[in-house]
């Protein structure tokens, strides 16, 4: 999943997708389905958020910025949502994330 930041609303869900990196850059991915969008601060800030999901993987080479140190921790779903819930994972974009993929890959239990 990737996460993007926008300032100016939308400027980004058009761009980010077409980059091909995932991940923090540690893989590229050929298609991509937008998850959620969302607003970081209601009533507070303009910023919005956009969250993807990439599907069809493949390793690919990290270039992080000049400030920026990427170390790739892979956990399966499952414990990912156990670390939300226990309150390992405080970043919000990342719960919303989690959550969400966890959601769509739960079958219904409705009948």
């Amino acid at each position: 999943m990737r996460a993007d930041t926008c300032t100016e609303q939308h400027k980004s869900l058009s761009s980010a997708p077409h980059s091909g990196q995932a991940a923090g850059g540690c893989y590229s991915a050929r298609r991509w389905k937008r998850a959620l969008f969302f607003y970081s601060s209601p009533g507070f800030l303009d910023e919005t958020m956009a969250i993807y999901l990439a599907t069809g993987l493949a390793p690919g080479q990290a270039q992080p910025e000049d400030d920026e140190v990427i170390s790739k921790r892979l956990f399966p779903l499952s414990a990912a949502v156990k670390m939300v819930k226990s309150g390992r994972i405080e970043d919000g974009k990342t719960i919303a994330g989690v959550l969400w993929l966890q959601a769509a890959h739960v079958p219904s239990r409705r009948k």
